[in-house]
C-alpha cells in the first residue's frame, strides 16, 4: 500500500491553498503520478495534517486545495531527530535528542563530539538500517516507550 502523506513547508501554505515543490513534488507527481482531483494528506512543520485535492501539477510544483485540517496535539515529549551535527541551538534543550549516523557509520571525532554533549550509545539491534528508515524506527521506539 502506497502512503499518500506529503511534507508542506510552511512557507508554502497559504490557505486554502498549499505547493509542494522538489522532492514532495516528485514523488507526488512522477512516483505516485497523482494528478487534479486526487486526495493526498499533507503534514507540515509543525506536525498539522491536511487533507488536500491536488488542483494542478506543473514541472516543478503541485498546486493544491485543503479540505480539512487537523491539528496536532500536544504532546508530553518533544523528539528531535539529527542527521548530523550542526550548529548548537539557542534555549531550553529537547526532553529526548536523537542522532541518525550516516550509513557507513559514524567517524571517531563525530562520536567523541557526541559524547562531548551528552549523547549516549544506543542501538536498533544488529543490522544496519538506512538513515531514514533508522529515524522511523527510533520515533516508534521512543513513542511507544513514552506513551506517545
Amino acid at each position: 500500500m502506497t502512503s499518500n502523506h506529503f511534507l508542506v513547508k510552511t512557507k508554502n501554505l497559504h490557505p486554502p491553498y498549499a505547493l509542494l515543490e522538489e522532492e514532495e513534488h516528485h514523488h507526488l507527481s512522477r512516483v505516485l503520478r497523482k494528478g487534479p482531483g486526487d486526495r493526498v494528506w499533507l503534514m507540515d512543520e509543525q506536525g498539522n495534517s491536511y487533507q488536500a485535492e491536488v488542483m494542478d501539477v506543473g514541472r516543478e510544483r503541485t498546486r493544491l486545495v485543503l479540505l480539512d485540517k487537523r491539528i496536532a496535539p500536544a504532546g508530553p515529549l518533544r523528539l528531535v531527530l539529527a542527521a548530523g551535527f550542526g550548529p548548537a541551538g539557542e534555549g531550553k534543550p529537547p526532553a529526548v535528542a536523537v542522532l541518525v549516523g550516516p550509513e557507513g557509520g559514524w567517524t571517531r571525532e563525530e562520536e567523541e563530539r557526541a559524547f562531548e554533549r551528552g549523547f549516549e550509545t544506543a542501538s536498533l539491534g544488529g543490522r544496519t538500517l538506512r538513515s531514514e528508515t533508522a529515524a522511523l524506527a527510533v520515533s516508534a521506539a521512543i513513542s511507544i516507550f513514552w506513551g506517545v
